[in-house]
């Protein structure tokens, strides 16, 4: 074998494999001089030994809201009245239901009335219940607490309905209907007579016991 010929091939060959192996390298270095650095938490960032930031665990899952409160019922209800400051003329009341049933409920709106005899017997009555304001939220009771709604009614005999001196027969009871229900509480009515054929003007019940005169 003649070692004077293979020579100079070997050496060019060597000098070919430096230059390529050069070239990768400069162009290695230029591609890291431009690279961005993962972003956390990437599986760039965890393969490079970066802090990874948490992944959310939230989702965009609607969850169902809890149950609201129960509506109170007439048997978890008592009912009283007393009387206010009265006007000229006009008599004002206060009608309390409390929550006697041990556990939480709620009402809204107005209560339905109506003016019984000393025996139990129906009178004429027309409750006129003032607007429920939009968007008022219901009355949550406590075990104990109270609502309250406000009563007025004339003490002016009306015509023709009426005597030019008297009223109609002052009632016996009063049938109180909670919002929403179909049963009555009955309580005393020691307020004298409501002219105007029984006419009652009703607010929606508020939390509270309400004015005390």
């Amino acid at each position: 074998m003649n070692v004077r010929r293979w020579l100079p091939v070997t050496v060019i060959a060597v000098v070919v494999v430096l230059a390529l192996i050069a070239a990768v390298t400069v162009v290695r270095l230029r591609q890291a001089g431009n690279a961005q650095p993962a972003p956390a938490g990437s599986p760039q960032s965890q393969a490079t030994g970066q802090t990874p930031t948490p992944a959310s665990t939230e989702t965009s899952v609607a969850t169902a809201s809890p149950a609201g409160t129960a509506r109170c019922h007439t048997s978890d209800l008592t009912a009283s009245i007393r009387s206010l400051s009265p006007g000229a003329g006009q008599r004002y009341a206060a009608l309390d239901l409390t929550n006697v049933s041990g556990h939480e409920c709620q009402v809204r709106g107005d209560v339905g009335l109506r003016l019984l005899d000393a025996g139990h017997h129906a009178m004429a009555t027309t409750a006129v219940w003032a607007p429920i304001p939009p968007g008022s939220p219901a009355v949550v009771l406590r075990a104990g607490q109270m609502a309250f709604a406000q009563l007025h009614w004339g003490a002016i005999p009306g015509f023709p309905d009426e005597q030019a001196s008297t009223c109609m027969p002052a009632p016996g009871f009063l049938e109180v209907t909670p919002p929403d229900e179909t049963t009555q509480l009955v309580i005393p009515w020691s307020l004298g007579p409501v002219c105007e054929h029984g006419r009652i003007d009703v607010l929606p019940l508020a939390a509270g016991a309400g004015p005390t005169s």
